[in-house]
């Protein structure tokens, strides 16, 4: 897609859907006000939906870490 100068992008043109995931929101996701305002949480989501399409595509589970090491550089100053 190229973009003219003065022109606002055309986008939902050539949006394709490829996935839909159906996820709940949990308690410990929300602030007091029961917003979702966490970018942290917004990343999981997207994981979790990433997760489904390549399982949803494989047909067969996707293989996950059981965990992820985090080297410490020493004691917190």
């Amino acid at each position: 897609m190229t973009r003219r100068p003065g022109k606002p992008a055309v986008l939902a043109e050539q949006r394709v859907l490829v996935h839909t995931s159906l996820q709940s929101v949990r308690w410990g996701d929300m602030d007091m006000l029961g917003h979702v305002n966490n970018n942290t949480v917004y990343f999981r989501y997207m994981e979790q939906g990433r997760i489904e399409w390549v399982d949803r595509r494989s047909g067969r589970p996707v293989p996950l870490p059981a965990s992820v090491p985090a080297p410490m550089q020493g004691p917190a100053s």
